[in-house]
């Protein structure tokens, strides 16, 4: 478990102060949207963690490869998660679409994640 987020990464605090938890697949969800919110080279000690892409990049100048090797190798550390079973990157114009279809410790079914990066 952990503390629940907004869809915007901040502290979901309740009207009376208080703070949730996040919980089974909640916190798998939670998990995941941060991962692949990580731009990387931020994190000092871990400078491979992330995606290659900023805001505001175009996402010409990504390498489809490099991106979907990125991605993948998000989920291979976290004990949460148990291995990526498909993932596929999609470049139409402006816009690139990642596909990732993602293994979670207790969990019976694969976990899909769509995300979409936009210039």
């Amino acid at each position: 478990f952990d503390l629940l987020l907004t869809s915007t990464n901040d502290l979901a605090i309740t009207p009376d102060g208080d703070c949730r938890l996040a919980v089974g697949l909640t916190n798998i969800v939670q998990t995941a949207r941060i991962r692949l919110s990580v731009v990387q080279g931020t994190l000092n000690r871990h400078p491979s963690f992330g995606l290659p892409i900023k805001v505001g990049q175009s996402t010409a100048d990504l390498d489809a490869t490099s991106l979907l090797r990125a991605a993948r190798n998000l989920f291979v550390d976290d004990p949460m998660f148990t291995g990526v079973d498909s993932a596929s990157v999609l470049k139409n114009g402006p816009t690139a679409t990642i596909n990732l279809s993602v293994r979670a410790k207790g969990q019976s079914q694969n976990i899909p994640i769509t995300l979409n990066l936009s210039k």
